[in-house]
């Protein structure tokens, strides 16, 4: 456990840390991910509003395939895809909302 009693992630040596399920990723990669999502999500979103579409990211090829900057180097791509997700959906409803 860290020194900050995170009980949801142990760092390891060499900077990658392991949550309480066993996977890990660079704490950068998540990032990467997290802002390709919400980069890609934010332009979708304003793009959809400006159309007068409603309110679904699900249907955007970005979101579906959440590859978008991935490298093998940051491991697993079901890790980063859901990270990606994650900042998509926030970079979408903000993008629709007007911000």
């Amino acid at each position: 456990m860290n020194a900050n009693n995170d009980v949801n992630r142990d760092y390891r040596d060499d900077g990658r840390y392991d949550d309480r399920y066993g996977y890990g990723m660079d704490a950068n990669a998540r990032q990467t991910a997290l802002n390709a999502g919400y980069n890609q999500g934010i332009k979708e979103g304003r793009k959809d509003r400006s159309r007068g579409e409603r309110f679904e990211y699900r249907d955007e090829e970005d979101y579906r395939n959440a590859n978008t900057d991935y490298n093998s180097r940051y491991g697993s791509r079901a890790l980063y895809q859901q990270y990606f997700r994650q900042g998509f959906v926030n970079g979408y409803s903000d993008g629709y909302r007007g911000y």
